[in-house]
């Protein structure tokens, strides 16, 4: 594997994207479609064709890394992502571009940077309604996500 380094934010840490050869993808792709098909569910698409579209890219780009005939690349992976409310790093994760503790290692600055933008748009009396919409959303998701943590820990 060769490492390619790129930032996706001003000031934030490199991504360190590791690029595997057919046969490493072939070997993780069962594992990254039970991700995408999950992502594909809870974002209200049926079919790869639509997730495809809504990401600008070809309706047989999909179905070509299903079929092992294509590997995604980091680009068609981030506007996936996008169109699944998911994170590019996550996709990329899911792929075998990037292991779990890079994505942890890009992703940390991000969430404190992200974290202070939703601060000042709370903050900010002259933030637009649908964007304190869309935030408070997103909270309440993420602090459901965090019960559902606590409560399996308490468990196990």
């Amino acid at each position: 594997m060769r490492d390619i380094t790129g930032v996706t934010r001003k000031g934030a840490r490199s991504n360190i994207v590791r690029v595997g050869t057919r046969d490493e993808w072939m070997g993780i792709r069962g594992e990254f479609f039970a991700w995408f098909d999950r992502a594909k569910d809870d974002a209200g698409f049926t079919y790869d064709s639509d997730v495809a579209k809504a990401a600008g890219m070809s309706h047989t780009s999909i179905s070509g890394w299903r079929s092992g005939r294509q590997r995604p690349t980091a680009k068609s992976l981030s506007d996936v992502a996008r169109v699944l409310n998911k994170s590019a790093q996550e996709a990329w994760a899911k792929a075998g571009l990037m292991t779990a503790s890079d994505v942890h290692k890009a992703s940390a600055p991000s969430i404190r940077q992200d974290l202070a933008l939703i601060d000042r748009a709370l903050r900010d009396p002259s933030t637009p309604a649908e964007d304190l919409v869309v935030i408070e959303a997103t909270l309440e998701l993420l602090m459901a996500r965090l019960e559902a943590r606590e409560a399996r820990k308490k468990v196990a």
